[in-house]
């Protein structure tokens, strides 16, 4: 079964791809995505992907972002 998702359409079998990292530009929900705001609230990023995605080193990583930040 073919869809159509704004211009583009998507035949049966074609292969696509989703990047969770352009979630994060999306406008309807950050006011200014390229803009770093690290006191954003709420800040539904999707950094580390989500789910059974999600990054098992998500939380090593903020801790050394946490620190890298504190040591500046």
């Amino acid at each position: 079964m073919d869809i159509e998702i704004g211009d583009v359409t998507l035949r049966r079998g074609d292969l696509i791809m989703l990047d969770f990292a352009l979630a994060n530009f999306d406008k309807r929900a950050f006011d200014d995505p390229a803009r770093i705001d690290f006191g954003r609230a709420p800040n539904p990023h999707v950094t580390f992907a989500h789910g059974p995605w999600h990054c098992l080193g998500a939380q090593l990583a903020r801790i050394e972002l946490q620190e890298s930040f504190r040591r500046c």
